[in-house]
């Protein structure tokens, strides 16, 4: 059966907020990690990595550089001709955290180049590095720089604050 989308949404519209609650309580439990931070993703960002003060994103990104090296973002398996393509949920993760902290940092610099704001772009820029450099701190077939969504031209904002340092 198909779903009839404006059916449901006019429906969902008269329910009860504990009614909406509970089918999406439902909803997220079938969900996909991925799908959950695809739909509210801007959304937590929004509401908890905007908020935080330098210091605090600079001990995220410490963290998230640690785990980072520590093979926490790191899962292969035996690649074949059938799944060859496959992108392993921690893989994506990291691009997710990795673009999200970029964007997160080149504010910070925007903002107040601070040594602190420099500090966090160059820890994200060093796990970019580390990462075209083939550093199994994340596995795919191919993957690469290519993947990121930062919104902020990282590397550019990067640039202009290296030229600054000499």
């Amino acid at each position: 059966m198909q779903i009839d989308h404006n059916f449901l949404l006019s429906y969902l519209k008269k329910c009860k907020k504990g009614e909406l609650l509970q089918y999406l309580e439902w909803a997220m439990d079938l969900m996909t990690m991925a799908q959950l931070h695809d739909l509210f993703g801007p959304l937590l960002v929004e509401q908890t990595i905007k908020p935080l003060r330098p210091e605090q994103v600079l001990e995220a990104i410490r963290t998230f550089h640690a785990d980072s090296f520590a093979g926490v973002y790191y899962a292969p398996f035996d690649i074949n001709s059938k799944n060859f393509m496959d992108i392993p949920p921690e893989t994506d993760m990291w691009f997710r955290d990795i673009s999200m902290w970029l964007d997160r940092a080149c504010e910070l610099v925007r903002e107040n180049p601070s040594d602190t704001a420099r500090q966090c772009l160059e820890l994200c820029m060093e796990l970019v590095g580390a990462m075209n450099d083939g550093e199994d701190i994340i596995f795919a077939d191919e993957y690469g720089d290519w993947m990121i969504t930062a919104e902020y031209d990282y590397r550019e904002i990067y640039r202009r604050i290296q030229e600054k340092e000499k």
